[in-house]
């Protein structure tokens, strides 16, 4: 998928990244939605977070906190993996 879409590692790892069944590339929030609209117990969620303000609201927060957060700790873990910190 990284190749077909273009990503390095890096830049897969920094949102969370979704190809749909119609080939379409969905990224951050709407990859999210994208997952939650498959999944039965996650679709009320869905239907939530697209309301207009609460978009709004779960896009900035996952751009600002979550992703970088995430991706933060992906990258200490990975040090920590190589020089055994704990």
């Amino acid at each position: 998928m990284l190749k077909a879409s273009a990503l390095s590692p890096t830049d897969a790892k920094r949102r969370l990244h979704v190809r749909t069944k119609e080939g379409e590339l969905k990224i951050g929030v709407d990859a999210f939605l994208a997952l939650w609209a498959e999944m039965p117990g996650y679709r009320v969620l869905g239907r939530l977070v697209r309301l207009p303000g609460v978009y709004h609201i779960a896009t900035l927060v996952y751009n600002r906190v979550l992703a970088p957060v995430l991706f933060w700790w992906d990258k200490r873990r990975l040090q920590c993996d190589e020089s055994a910190c704990r």
